[in-house]
């Protein structure tokens, strides 16, 4: 990866906002505006059974963790979501913050933001460091591939047309068309007016 990544988290809108460091050091703020692709969404997927064990939550037991991914099927784990990730310490050591909610069965979210994690196993006491780092580092490769790819969903295409005829620009009028309002079964009414006459 070329971009050091410090920060990168979901919106609402469905974009994604990322903090990385330039070749100076300098922190650049990058806020997207096209909706993310479908495999930077899969690739946070993958971080919700990280989420759910580090921060201790009752359906950790459920993880099968030789196939961690298998669990995101399971309606336990639909009710969680990883929306960003935080990267703090240094080359040596790096330590990664998730944050991602719960939603309650009275339908509120609760918050959830995990401890920090370091990457290194011979220095971090959580058992599935490599793993969890693995993961991390494939979210942060489509973070950066949002941001110097513009890889995201495909929006909708503006639609050329040939001639430079545009059909929707007077909607009210068909050229070429013999179409008449009469044509719709509607038949024209004759209106005779009626006159009072005062009685003598």
């Amino acid at each position: 990866m070329d971009l050091k990544i410090s920060k990168a988290k979901m919106t609402k809108k469905g974009c994604l906002e990322v903090i990385y460091a330039d070749q100076e050091g300098n922190d650049i703020a990058f806020k997207g505006i096209n909706p993310v692709h479908p495999d930077l969404k899969y690739s946070l997927r993958k971080l919700i059974p990280f989420i759910v064990d580090i921060t201790e939550q009752k359906e950790s037991q459920y993880i099968n963790w030789e196939r961690s991914e298998s669990c995101l099927e399971d309606e336990f784990f639909k009710k969680f979501d990883v929306t960003g990730v935080n990267i703090g310490g240094d080359s040596s050591f790096e330590v990664c913050v998730l944050t991602g909610k719960r939603t309650l069965m009275t339908n509120k979210v609760l918050n959830l933001c995990s401890p920090g994690i370091g990457f290194d196993p011979d220095n971090e006491q959580y058992v599935h460091c490599e793993e969890f780092r693995d993961a991390v580092y494939n979210f942060l490769y489509e973070a950066e591939q949002y941001v110097t790819e513009n890889k995201c969903s495909e929006l909708q295409k503006e639609i050329n047309f040939e001639n430079g005829e545009d059909p929707f620009k007077n909607p009210d009028e068909t050229e070429g068309s013999d179409y008449k309002e009469d044509d719709m079964g509607e038949q024209p009414c004759e209106v005779k007016e009626l006159v009072l006459e005062h009685a003598s």
